[in-house]
């Protein structure tokens, strides 16, 4: 009699599993399209960081100064936005700058432009929150080096071909395929 029941309830219950199966999988979908969305929003924008935080501030300036360190000329007109972005914790750490460029081409060319700055100072792309993790993730396993972001993508040169890492996932699939190979 318990074995018919338990038959019963698992006929019962196989279509909400393969209802909850394909709700996952969209979800994951969604997900990866809204990334992908925010990857696009941000593709004017550079994070600046190691610059000294002072009051009354006028980050326009102060990004402007940082271009034309580089030997790059820009002008108010040439920025949206920027201004420090999180909360101030303390005296003593900075917090980053974000710039938003009203064309994607000055963006570019900083970028281009970013080893000539001094040590203390670095640009980054404005990763979205799943690209920055799987970056720090990536780079936390594999040869630092190696892995960059490219247009807001995770990219990872094995030494043959360009991967976009997608996953924190993917990238412990390209390790374990390393580890295979020795």
């Amino acid at each position: 009699m318990l074995n018919g029941i338990s038959k019963i309830v698992l006929e019962a219950i196989k279509p909400f599993e393969n209802r909850l199966m394909y709700l996952e999988k969209r979800v994951g979908e969604l997900q990866a399209s809204l990334d992908d969305v925010a990857t696009y929003n941000r593709r004017t924008n550079l994070r600046i960081y190691g610059v000294k935080e002072e009051r009354k501030e006028n980050t326009d300036q102060i990004v402007i100064g940082i271009c034309a360190s580089i030997g790059i000329t820009i002008s108010d007109e040439h920025i949206s936005v920027s201004h420090r972005i999180g909360r101030k914790k303390n005296d003593k750490t900075s917090r980053a700058i974000i710039v938003r460029f009203v064309h994607y081409r000055t963006r570019q060319l900083i970028l281009i432009h970013k080893k000539q700055l001094n040590k203390s100072i670095w640009i980054n792309e404005d990763l979205t929150w799943t690209n920055l993790s799987i970056f720090k993730y990536a780079r936390s396993k594999l040869e630092k080096k190696q892995v960059y972001t490219w247009y807001g993508l995770i990219m990872y040169n094995d030494g043959n071909k360009r991967i976009c890492l997608t996953s924190t996932d993917y990238v412990d699939l390209l390790i374990d395929g390393e580890e295979e190979e020795k």
